[in-house]
């Protein structure tokens, strides 16, 4: 959860994307820069959406199959419950006006790379335990 919330962070100060309300708010859209575009330290912290990447890591219940033993059952529903919490959150977010498409997209994958490769960091140790036993 640190790593995420540092890597987010980051990239929030240095892109420095203007939020949609604050073009709405401004009544011109004279500041408006696509997501690929780093604009650097300026205020400015919409992209990416910390909001959903913080849904996002519900995620996390994707390891909660290792305590049970319908692993490939249990994933799937952990998955989901998931997937629909980040999904409603980033959706909020839109409807809000607090976020671009783009800033949910991306906080969401930014979470979910951090723990597939943390479950997969989990699998390969787990696996390395059961091979020297």
């Amino acid at each position: 959860m640190a790593i995420q919330l540092l890597t987010i962070e980051g990239l929030k100060y240095l892109w420095g994307r203007v939020r949609f309300r604050d073009l709405l708010a401004a009544g011109s859209y004279d500041e408006f820069t696509p997501w690929y575009q780093i604009n650097g330290i300026n205020g400015n912290k919409s992209f990416p959406s910390g909001h959903t990447a913080g849904a996002g890591m519900s995620y996390l219940l994707m390891f909660m199959p290792y305590l049970s033993k319908n692993k490939n059952k249990s994933c799937a529903v952990c998955f989901l419950m998931a997937l629909i919490y980040t999904s409603a959150v980033a959706y909020t977010r839109l409807v809000m006006g607090a976020h671009y498409l783009s800033d949910v997209t991306a906080g969401g994958l930014i979470s979910f790379t951090i723990v597939i490769i943390a479950v997969a960091i989990f699998d390969k140790r787990s696996a390395k335990k059961l091979n020297l036993s």
